[in-house]
C-alpha cells in the first residue's frame, strides 16, 4: 500500500473510530548501524520505497495516534515468490550459485508474522512494534541453511551487493530488536526452525 493508500485507510478508520494496524518493512533505515535497530531509532530510508513507508508511518500516526504499526523485514512463505524459493529453484538448474553476504537482515516466516499481527490485534497493542523471526543471517548465510535442510550439494559463493544492483537499495544492516515485540508477551520462533514447515507447504502445492 502507497502512502495516499495508506492515509486514505487511516482516515477513513479516524471517522469511524476504529483501530488500524499498519505493515512496515526494515527500508525505513539507512543501514549504518551494527547493532539491532530498535522502534526509538529514527527512520533514514536510502530509497523511494523506505521513503513512502517513513511517511506513511508519521502521517498515519499523526491521524490515529493510537495505531500500530508493525515493521518487519525479509518476508518469506508458501504460495508466491520468495528467497527460498528462488534459490530452491535456481539449485535444481546450476551446479553453484552466487548470493550476497555483505547484507545483513532478520528472515521472517510469513505464517509467524500473521500469528504476531492477530496477537498484537487482539491486545490493542499500540505504537511501532518490530515483529521478525528471531536469530540474523546474510543472504549466503540464508541461502546455506536452505540448501542444507533441503538436502542438496549445490555450490554457494558469497559475493557483494555491488555484484546484484537492485532498483531498490537494500540497507546493509537492517537487523530489527524484538524488545518492543517481548514487551507485548509474543516470541516468535528461530528463522531456522520454519523452513521445514515451508518446504512442506511448498511441496503441497506442486
Amino acid at each position: 500500500m502507497n502512502t495516499h493508500g495508506a492515509v486514505k485507510v487511516a482516515k477513513a478508520a479516524a471517522r469511524v473510530h476504529s483501530r488500524l494496524l499498519f505493515v512496515s518493512t526494515d527500508y525505513v533505515f539507512d543501514g549504518n548501524n551494527s547493532v539491532p535497530y530498535e522502534t526509538s531509532d529514527l527512520p533514514n530510508p536510502i530509497s523511494a520505497y523506505g521513503k513512502s513507508k517513513a511517511e506513511a508511518e508519521e502521517r498515519i500516526s499523526r491521524i490515529l495516534p493510537d495505531c500500530c504499526i508493525v515493521r518487519t523485514s525479509w518476508l518469506f512463505g508458501a504460495g508466491g515468490k520468495c528467497f527460498p524459493d528462488t534459490i530452491l529453484k535456481l539449485a535444481s538448474a546450476r551446479p553453484q550459485l552466487e548470493v550476497v553476504n555483505d547484507q545483513r537482515g532478520c528472515p521472517t516466516y510469513t505464517g509467524d508474522l500473521a500469528d504476531a499481527i492477530l496477537r498484537l490485534s487482539h491486545a490493542d497493542a499500540q505504537g511501532i512494534v518490530h515483529a521478525t523471526n528471531r536469530g540474523d543471517c546474510t543472504w549466503y548465510e540464508f541461502a546455506c541453511e536452505i540448501l542444507r535442510q533441503a538436502g542438496l550439494n549445490t555450490v554457494v559463493r558469497a559475493t557483494t551487493s555491488d555484484k546484484f544492483v537492485r532498483p531498490a537499495p537494500r540497507p546493509k544492516y537492517s537487523v530489527l530488536a524484538s524488545r518492543s515485540l517481548s514487551a507485548q508477551g509474543i516470541e516468535m520462533r528461530h528463522w531456522q526452525e520454519n523452513l521445514p514447515e515451508y518446504f512442506a507447504l511448498r511441496a503441497a502445492e506442486r
